[in-house]
């Protein structure tokens, strides 16, 4: 009878053991396939930089206005070269590298399209990245 039962402990704890690597092993996959990719997280950083131009140059402090009605359609593109170039008192260029290499700074922009009432956010921005991801 005693073996019995301890054949039971045993097998309830092998049974326990194995749930516990399962579920230790399903919430990796869950956390690394939650967590942005390198290519995602370059991308947004194209964008808030875009969107930093964008307010800053047709936005700016002494009251200026443009009228951005005539690119709504087309959009107005910079390049990662412009950009760099924009900001050149920070290095953007380290944060746009990929495997020791930097980003194409001519393949590599983003596409602002002012959007009515041609406010501060009033702005759709589309960035494309060529980083050696493909």
């Amino acid at each position: 009878m005693k073996k019995i039962f301890k054949n039971l402990k045993q097998k309830n704890l092998m049974i326990l053991i194995g749930s516990v690597i399962i579920f230790v092993a399903v919430l990796i996959l869950l956390i690394i396939g939650l967590m942005p990719s390198k290519e995602a997280r370059m991308t947004k950083e194209l964008e808030k930089l875009g969107k930093e131009y964008y307010t800053d140059k047709w936005f700016p402090e002494n009251g200026e206005t443009f009228d951005l009605s005539s690119i709504t359609e087309t959009g107005l593109r910079i390049y990662l070269q412009g950009l760099r170039d924009i900001f050149k008192e920070r290095d953007i260029m380290e944060t746009f590298t990929n495997k020791g290499q930097e980003c194409d700074l001519v393949n590599s922009y983003i596409f602002f399209f002012p959007e009515e009432p041609f406010g501060k956010n009033d702005v759709r921005i589309e960035a494309t990245l060529e980083c050696g991801f493909r």
